[in-house]
């Protein structure tokens, strides 16, 4: 049974998303389909991008992965692409590049929307996949599909300026910036880390540790950015965090 999950800014209060489940079962019930996120902001392909990427990644492979945000945006076309065993679709509208900025991408387009359903479409590469075809089997590879940057944190001298790109179910405010970035940059020095009028100098383990309750902390999520968090509160609505909001980090040189 082929595994297909969905990732969608089509939210819960309508039947949207049982629509979509409907559809794709119509034309294949043998799909498993699994839900990453329904709840994603409306058009935030950023948001999507980075739930979708660390969702999927706990997926075993072979599985397939939609994420359908801003379709509007999408050049009327499904793409598709084959990275470490598991396919991705998504229309044409940059959120791959956003998914994957690290990676040399090979990009197929799988179908038009004016010709197919963007549910023809999705099962078109379920079934060609489990009958052993792979995308470049069948697909013309793209060569001009959209791309967006992500952007990264600005370093000068001993000041990196980063920002608030996505705000989770929690309310805990990830910054664009990984564990990887920070550590090379800070190396063994002290630091500050300044936002708005609130501050901080050490990352924590975790959030919810003893006389935690109310404070802010700056901590690494699981998928490895930084965050900051509130153990049983709204950092974002309480600390006045949203998208977009800069956060310094001064390294303080021994």
């Amino acid at each position: 049974m082929a595994l297909l999950t969905l990732t969608t800014d089509y939210g819960y209060k309508d039947y949207d998303v049982a629509a979509l489940k409907g559809q794709l079962l119509q034309r294949n019930k043998d799909i498993r389909l699994i839900d990453i996120s329904h709840a994603i902001d409306t058009n935030d392909l950023i948001g999507a991008a980075y739930t979708s990427r660390q969702g999927s990644a706990n997926f075993p492979s072979p599985s397939y992965h939609l994420t359908v945000v801003k379709q509007h945006e999408g050049k009327n076309r499904l793409l598709a692409m084959d990275y470490e065993g598991k396919v991705y679709m998504f229309p044409d509208n940059g959120i791959i590049s956003l998914m994957f900025p690290e990676t040399d991408l090979a990009i197929y387009e799988v179908g038009r929307f004016e010709e197919h359903s963007l549910f023809d479409l999705v099962n078109k590469v379920i079934v060609e996949q489990e009958a052993g075809r792979k995308l470049a089997d069948w697909c013309k590879q793209s060569h001009g599909f959209k791309q967006s940057i992500f952007a990264q944190p600005a370093i000068q001298d001993n000041i990196m300026r980063a920002m608030v790109f996505f705000v989770d179910s929690k309310n805990n405010a990830v910054l664009n910036i990984h564990r990887d970035k920070f550590e090379e940059f800070i190396g063994d020095n002290a630091f500050e880390i300044t936002f708005l009028r609130y501050n901080a100098t050490r990352i924590h383990e975790r959030y919810d540790g003893e006389g935690a309750q109310g404070r802010h902390v700056c901590r690494f999520n699981d998928a490895g950015y930084l965050e900051i968090a509130i153990y049983g509160g709204n950092a974002a609505g309480l600390l006045g965090l949203q998208y977009g909001t800069t956060v310094v980090i001064e390294r303080k040189n021994s």
